[in-house]
Parts: C-alpha cells; structure tokens; sequence
C-alpha cells in the first residue's frame, strides 16, 4: 500500500500554469487539491523556481527497512520514516501489554489505599466520627500516611483519605479522630 502524492504532468494555458496534487492517505481514499501560477518561462524553470516540486520530490525518497517496534522482530520497508509498527494490530498489541503493566502498578499503590479505606469504613459503621489510637489503627492493618487529599476543616487542612477525614486528638497526640468528610 502506497501512500504520499501522486504528479500528474503540468497542464499550461496562456501565462497561467496548474498542477494538481492526488493525496492518498493510508485508508485508500484519494483527495485532489489544484494550485494555479502565473508563470512565463518554461515548465522545468518554473518547477525550479518555485521550490515546489524540490520538496514533492523528497517525499518519494527509497524505502527504508525498519524493525517493527513491538518487539516481534519483524523487518519491514517503508518510505515513513516515522513508521513504527508493521500492522496497527502490532500497535495495538504493544499498546495493551504497556498500559497492563501501568495498571498492574497503580493496582499495587492503590491496594494499600483500598484496604486502609475499607478499614475506616468497617469501624465506622453508620457512626459519623470515632476515636480510636494510632497503635490500634496500625495493628487493623491500616496505613496512616496514606491520604488522597486535605479537607478544610475548623480553619486547618485535615489529611483525608476519599471522604475519612483523619483528624489528630489535640489532647493526645495517640489518638485520633476519623470523621466522613461533609459534602459542602
């Protein structure tokens, strides 16, 4: 499958010159775009001079023969040089074994704050705040330094983990108060 610009030979007419530019794209589907010139010297003087045809010219360089990036191996030839992949199944393919391996990371950090959520949860029930130890928090299997965001609550910023806020104990530095975060 070729993919690039297509020149038909110049048309003339008197002191005007056209070309017309055949764009082919990878899906097969061809589109024409025409451009007009006044011009008086000859066909080649005016391709020269304008530049216009230099660069056209470029695009139909010699295959190059490249490594599909995937990591399959497979060596193909083509003039895109910013081509990586055979077939865009290739693409696809790598594409999903990438983002698994993202997710599978994510999945690890996000494991952690699963379970701490899920523990303030189970000890909350349907209360609103309790009080509770850092030490028996801990031994629940929580983590405490984990938190999604702050929530501005009596003129400070309390860590919150989704909507459990974790406020320390003002009289007891061993303690503190998980409380669900309003909605305001």
């Amino acid at each position: 499958m070729s993919s690039g610009l297509q020149q038909p030979p110049l048309t003339s007419g008197e002191g005007s010159k056209s070309f017309h530019l055949r764009l082919k794209s990878p899906h097969g589907c061809t589109s024409t775009k025409s451009k007009l010139w006044n011009a008086s010297s000859a066909d080649n003087a005016t391709r020269n001079n304008l530049g216009i045809f230099k660069s056209l010219a470029m695009s139909y360089s010699e295959p190059i023969t490249l490594e599909c990036k995937c990591g399959c191996g497979e060596i193909f030839k083509t003039r895109n040089s910013v081509k990586k992949y055979v077939y865009p199944s290739h693409q696809k393919e790598n594409n999903n074994i990438v983002q698994n391996a993202k997710h599978r990371a994510l999945n690890k950090l996000e494991a952690k704050q699963r379970k701490t959520l899920e523990i303030y949860r189970k000890m909350m029930g349907n209360r609103t705040r309790i009080h509770r130890s850092r030490e028996f928090l801990r031994g629940a299997g929580a983590d405490l330094g984990i938190l999604t965001h702050y929530t501005p609550y009596n003129g400070k910023q309390q860590p919150t983990l989704h909507d459990v806020m974790i406020i320390n104990d003002p009289k007891d530095a061993n303690y503190v108060y998980l409380q669900k975060a309003s909605d305001e």
